[in-house]
């Protein structure tokens, strides 16, 4: 959707959720010294100024990123931290001590590539490509790739080194996604057994349907492990999904946001609930 700009909404509480995980799938993925391929197929600009037009318009990181960076500064946060959840912090303390920015998800990732590993970015927007060639020119490990990322993964996979994952957090903002992301998974998992898979999906009233199909598809893959945790905004929305018998009409605004992650490196699901059950309690 070329409407669609993440720089309005980096930083957010899905952010926080979603780049902590990350974060905590990274660390863990990392611990073998085999080199690995990691693809992005909505990276966006990958690094967000929080004082820009777009950030202030919707002030979403202030409700986000923001008070929980400055509350970990001043040892404010309650303890123990989650350990992952603490790296994450303390990167994006980093980036908002520099100049006020945020680390998004390629310039996370980035911070965890070895000299070996390589790292594909996809995005159709040519604002947002553009930024990224411009961020990553120098940078021999990166490639990006300015076309639909869920074709570019598909043409690019398997990669040589066997060893890789792919991150894909579309906005949903387009009813395609949601069977988009379903088709990518499903055929790059014949294809590519080896691959581990971190989704992102928004909580979302209106699209109870969509997000239990979705979750009933990728929990069905055979051969591999897999498990969602979810961080809702409200405590009413810590409950099953159970898909109704048709996509409800319903209120609009994202209720919380949800990590489901196929062949999790192991300890991986450990560490992505005690993420969000710490985060639910802040």
């Amino acid at each position: 959707m070329l409407s669609y700009r993440h720089g309005f909404h980096a930083g957010n509480r899905a952010d926080v959720f979603k780049h902590s995980v990350l974060v905590a799938f990274l660390k863990l993925y990392t611990k073998k010294q085999k080199p690995f391929t990691a693809f992005d197929t909505h990276a966006g600009s990958s690094v967000y100024q929080l004082t820009s037009e777009y950030a202030l318009q919707t002030g979403e990181a202030a409700e986000g990123i923001i008070p929980l960076v400055s509350a970990f500064e001043k040892k404010l946060l309650p303890q123990p931290i989650p350990e992952s959840l603490e790296a994450y912090l303390n990167l994006s303390l980093r980036y908002y001590r520099k100049d006020c920015s945020y680390a998004g998800s390629p310039e996370i990732i980035k911070n965890f590539l070895r000299q070996d590993d390589e790292l594909i970015l996809c995005d159709l927007h040519p604002a947002e490509g553009a930024a990224l060639r411009a961020l990553y020119k120098n940078e021999k490990r990166i490639h990006v790739h300015i076309r639909n990322g869920y074709e570019a993964v598909c043409a690019l996979t398997p990669p040589k080194s066997g060893r890789g994952f792919v991150l894909i957090d579309p906005s949903y903002e387009v009813d395609s996604d949601y069977e988009n992301v379903i088709t990518t998974v499903q055929k790059l998992h014949k294809r590519w057994r080896a691959a581990s898979f971190i989704i992102w999906y928004p909580i979302l009233k209106r699209r109870e349907y969509e997000t239990a199909e979705l979750k009933k598809a990728l929990s069905a893959l055979k051969g591999s492990e897999s498990f969602y945790v979810e961080n809702p905004v409200r405590p009413d929305f810590l409950r099953p999904v159970t898909p109704p018998p048709a996509p409800p009409a319903g209120e609009y605004g994202l209720q919380g946001s949800g990590m489901f992650v196929i062949n999790p490196p192991w300890g991986m699901q450990e560490a992505a609930t005690t993420i969000a059950e710490w985060l639910r309690k802040v």
